[in-house]
């Protein structure tokens, strides 16, 4: 019995010790990067559906790369697959990083703060809308947001044949902000021109050979997206329109967190991407 009760106070010594000597493995900046990342959510859940600025116009940027798109010429669909960087500043996220290790910089998944909807007007769907909960974004120490999503779009298209195979369609792709009484913005679309990626699918038989856009802040449609698209028949070259080849690293896929699933290794692939380039075609809106 002595036995006993001398070997069950060695294994609570034992115990009690370990506790005390664990090492902490975590480096610091990890620490600090928690810490803030909880601090910066804390009142999450009485601000996520309340847009920044008080109620004020918020200014939300807006840009596209497209990865592919498709054009059903009998249904008259014209369906877009983008990669959308949206920009926007909200004062609630910034943070002194004196006090976080001189973080700068962190990540946050979106359904912990505000974001803009986006409402496509001549969509195939009456009642789509963009809403981005689950998606990872760049939050800076001013506050500024970035998120890099990638999205479909499905546009309605006036079709008209009487040149086929030779012919060509327009469509158009109509955006505004999907508001509430609570909430509203405007768009700032903050580029002349629509970047197509080249490692995926282009258009099928169709191409691009044309793009304008048309912003009105003032309107309910505030970005008006315009294409021409031109069946390409396999004996006709048109050598009047060119389509100029860039080689060129998308800034806003470049800082896209999501390109990574598992957020502790964002870090250290992202070192290993800097070198990534992507062959693109640039139309330019002139």
């Amino acid at each position: 019995m002595a036995l006993f009760s001398y070997i069950a106070l060695l294994a609570i010594l034992n115990i009690t010790l370990a506790e005390d000597c664990v090492i902490n493995n975590v480096p610091e900046r990890m620490a600090f990067e928690k810490q803030l990342r909880k601090d910066l959510k804390c009142d999450d859940d009485k601000y996520w559906n309340i847009p920044p600025s008080n109620g004020s116009a918020l200014t939300v940027d807006v840009k596209f790369a497209i990865k592919r798109f498709t054009f059903d010429s009998v249904a008259g669909v014209m369906t877009l697959h983008t990669w959308m960087s949206i920009r926007w500043k909200d004062e609630r996220l910034m943070w002194n990083p004196e006090n976080y290790y001189g973080i700068e910089k962190t990540e946050m998944i979106s359904i912990r703060m505000w974001n803009p909807g986006f409402r496509l007007f001549n969509s195939v769907d009456s009642n789509y809308f963009d809403r981005y909960f689950y998606e990872w974004c760049s939050v800076r120490k001013n506050g500024d947001v970035r998120c890099v999503v990638k999205v479909t779009h499905n546009a309605m298209c006036s079709v008209k044949v009487r040149d086929w195979p030779y012919d060509q369609q327009h469509c158009s792709f109509e955006f505004g902000a999907w508001t509430t009484k609570s909430e509203s913005f405007k768009i700032n679309f903050t580029s002349r021109q629509i970047v197509t990626l080249e490692y995926e699918e282009y258009g099928g038989e169709w191409a691009i050979t044309e793009y304008d856009q048309e912003l009105n802040s003032s309107s309910e449609r505030q970005l008006k997206m315009f294409f021409t698209l031109r069946r390409e028949a396999a004996d006709v070259i048109d050598d009047d329109v060119k389509e100029q080849i860039v080689l060129e690293v998308p800034e806003f896929l470049d800082e896209d967190p999501r390109r990574y699933a598992d957020e502790e290794d964002y870090g250290r692939k992202r070192e290993d991407s800097d070198g990534d380039i992507f062959c693109s075609r640039t139309f330019t809106c002139v």
